[in-house]
């Protein structure tokens, strides 16, 4: 074998390793996003499963077994959050119930492995001003829930929201 044809064969081989290196860490990039998205889809079904509970229950403490015909008879702004007798997530049984509230979903207690994720929400009384959703000072017969979803495994935090409202019939 010539010096040229060793030449050839030392360039082939630098080119097939350089291919080799970039289809790997092209491999690995990918992993990274199918990983990515696979805890996005997660912390989006925990936001979304939390407000379908919370739109589930109650309008609010008053209105649990009765009905109210004015909206300063709602719990008060400041009284917004858990009752006396609510201490987890299953007790709950107003809308309201969620302000403050937060929990640690683990990873290896789901069906799959997982990442944990730390799922937090808020609560308070809205009204329309223009064209946007703001807090209200005062009771209404609206409530706004804002959940947020975050983990150490993913870039940024899930944030939905969702308005419930008091609908009262004569």
């Amino acid at each position: 074998m010539g010096m040229g044809q060793s030449l050839l064969a030392i360039l082939a081989l630098a080119i097939l390793g350089t291919i080799f290196l970039t289809s790997g860490r092209n491999t690995l990039d990918q992993r990274q996003v199918i990983e990515q998205c696979e805890y996005e889809i997660m912390a989006t079904s925990l936001a979304t499963s939390l407000v379908e509970r919370a739109s589930s229950l109650a309008f609010d403490e008053k209105t649990v077994n009765n009905t109210v015909s004015l909206s300063s008879s709602l719990t008060a702004v400041s009284g917004l959050g858990k009752d006396g007798i609510e201490s987890a997530e299953s007790s709950f049984d107003d809308f309201d119930d969620y302000n403050n509230f937060s929990k640690t979903v683990l990873g290896d207690t789901l069906s799959f492995k997982s990442a944990n994720f730390t799922v937090w929400s808020t609560v308070d009384y809205v009204t329309i001003s223009g064209n946007a959703v703001v807090t209200s000072a005062s009771q209404t017969y609206h409530k706004r829930l804002t959940v947020w979803v975050a983990s150490d495994m993913m870039r940024d935090t899930v944030n939905f929201q969702t308005v419930y409202s008091y609908w009262y019939f004569r």
